[in-house]
């Protein structure tokens, strides 16, 4: 009796925690910086199933578009949509085990998909990854959190090594949904030189205390790389940038 009585206590002590970490995400949420869309009279088109989906500008793709895919996450909704309507070339990159055997396990999805088992970072080599305690599926990040269930390692690599290896000089849709890696990546690849139309990134400010700040000098690098906001995701964490 008195140990289903301390169970009992520890599930409701965990609702209560549970629930206090909502309200703290919600009210962090509502304080934090909120990118605004510059770049006006563009035609914006969104793509990929709900809570994996990007905005990108179709009249700038060329006529093969190339599409780096960071993050694959088990959805390639916005990848499909692009080789489907656009006939674009679309590569894949994702080092988390969980995705990796996905992809195996539903290969073909179309010829114009290339997967590639490592990460984006701003090295090259091997990393840490903490493996998220709060999906199932399984997700990983480079950055270290209080929920971590496990910790892996894993290859990464440059975009400029990468681009490199696969013989590419442009490509016309850079995607990055890296879980907080953003911060360091995005600076590395503008500092590479490396020749992009459009970015998709899902920013991760919330990772971090000083999250605000990360974000809006992630901005003001990409606007001195003549790279400026088209659209922002009614959330605010899926961000699109285009060449002004």
């Amino acid at each position: 009796m008195r140990n289903a009585q301390v169970k009992k206590t520890l599930r409701n002590r965990l609702r209560e925690i549970n629930f206090l970490s909502r309200v703290w995400f919600f009210f962090k949420k509502v304080n934090s910086y909120k990118p605004s869309r510059q770049i006006k009279n563009v035609k914006v088109i969104k793509r990929g199933n709900y809570g994996n989906s990007f905005s990108f500008v179709p009249e700038l793709l060329n006529a093969k578009p190339i599409v780096y895919s960071f993050g694959v996450g088990g959805d390639v909704s916005f990848d499909l949509a692009l080789i489907n309507e656009f006939n674009a070339e679309v590569y894949a990159f994702d080092p988390t085990p969980e995705v990796v055997n996905w992809v195996k396990e539903n290969a073909g999805f179309s010829p114009n998909f290339h997967f590639y088992a490592y990460g984006l970072s701003d090295k090259d080599g091997s990393e840490n990854f903490y493996m998220s305690q709060s999906d199932g599926a399984g997700w990983g990040t480079t950055i270290q959190g209080k929920n971590d269930k496990s910790v892996i390692n894993v290859p990464m690599k440059r975009l400029i090594t990468i681009i490199k290896e696969l013989k590419h000089e442009y490509i016309d849709i850079l995607k990055i949904d890296i879980e907080g890696s953003e911060f360091l990546v995005v600076p590395d690849i503008l500092s590479s030189g490396v020749k992009f139309g459009q970015l998709c990134v899902e920013v991760h400010n919330r990772f971090y205390e000083d999250g605000d700040e990360r974000i809006k000098s992630l901005i003001s690098q990409l606007n001195n790389s003549g790279y400026y906001i088209a659209s922002v995701s009614p959330n605010y964490e899926e961000l699109t940038f285009i060449k002004k």
